[in-house]
């Protein structure tokens, strides 16, 4: 169960195929049912309009569905290999996206345009993170680095070598990232298969 920005929603995903949309008194207002689709992540866009869905390590597209009528608004065509993550800007102008292509997309909320690609890791992007002021948005990779990038222009701000005492068995996945809610620190959670199975 995930909670929407300002928390007066919450949507539950299943395997059937199902995202239920509920509100904060624990009423059902939508379902959204995919026949060709299975999602494994769902997101709620910070003005409660669309929901984000990916089928993560499957399918390289993104969809984004409206919420008031269940349709597809667009779909977030751009990666070359599968989708690992995907992130709304705290604003709500920008949606992220990191995929096992080694690259990060952001693209426009409000109509899906792509915007630009950020390259420079030597590895798939397993978690993304905008700052709580959406200025920078942070990608963590399986090479071990976290990149700082200005979501504006693009530029590579700074690379931000983790978990190196981890040895080859690190595994990261989506939400292992975060700022905190200044935007000074952000943390990451390096977890070993050793110990993580």
């Amino acid at each position: 169960v995930m909670p929407s920005a300002d928390g007066k929603k919450y949507h539950t995903l299943g395997g059937d195929n199902l995202i239920k949309l509920w509100n904060e008194e624990g009423h059902e207002i939508r379902t959204f049912r995919s026949p060709k689709q299975q999602y494994t992540s769902v997101k709620i866009s910070p003005n409660n309009e669309h929901i984000l869905a990916i089928n993560a390590y499957t399918q390289s597209d993104a969809w984004v569905l409206k919420i008031a009528s269940g349709e597809a608004a667009f779909t977030l065509k751009g990666h070359t290999l599968p989708l690992i993550c995907d992130a709304y800007s705290p604003e709500g102008h920008w949606i992220a996206t990191g995929s096992s292509d080694s690259s990060a997309i952001l693209w426009n909320a409000s109509d899906g345009t792509f915007i630009r690609r950020l390259v420079g890791h030597q590895g798939p992007v397993y978690s993304l993170a905008f700052s709580p002021d959406g200025k920078t948005l942070a990608t963590l990779s399986a090479d071990k680095t976290v990149k700082i990038w200005e979501t504006v222009t693009g530029k590579l701000l700074r690379t931000i070598k983790v978990c190196e005492d981890q040895g080859d068995q690190i595994r990261f996945s989506p939400d292992e990232i975060q700022f905190s809610p200044e935007g000074k620190l952000i943390s990451v959670l390096c977890r070993n298969d050793l110990f993580y199975p």
